[in-house]
């Protein structure tokens, strides 16, 4: 009994600070051009949402990462094997730019999911997405 009261607080608390969470535009974000690997030295290993863009600034792929240099480098690396035994499953020739935000870890699905809402990406399919959440 006393663990739903704790629970029902903490939905409370929760509903009352969600309205004054503002989430940043994509033109907001931080971006570098992609030209070739590595990746530019400033991304640092912080937790992050990332968009993947293509030549006419489409999206190709939204991401959240804990460190986000580390997954930034294992998505544009020409050398790494990726599940399906290619090179890259976001073919590297479509890759034009990367913008990327630094945010808070215990808030990094929140946000990818309102980015999954709001943007359509070419090469998200299945997994975690808005439609996991349900309302409280």
């Amino acid at each position: 009994m006393e663990q739903n009261s704790q629970i029902m607080q903490k939905i409370k608390i929760f509903n009352g600070e969600f309205h004054k969470i503002k989430f940043p535009l994509l033109d907001n974000f931080d971006s570098f051009e992609y030209k070739n690997y590595p990746i530019p030295a400033e991304i640092e290993d912080v937790p992050g949402i990332y968009f993947i863009l293509g030549k006419d600034d489409d999206i190709l792929y939204i991401g959240k990462a804990l460190k986000l240099r580390n997954r930034l480098s294992a998505h544009l690396s020409p050398y790494s094997k990726k599940s399906s035994g290619s090179v890259s499953w976001i073919p590297i020739s479509e890759i034009k730019k990367v913008s990327y935000l630094i945010i808070h870890r215990d808030i990094l699905e929140l946000f990818e999911s309102f980015y999954f809402y709001f943007y359509k990406s070419k090469y998200n399919h299945g997994g975690y997405s808005y439609k996991n959440i349900s309302p409280l």
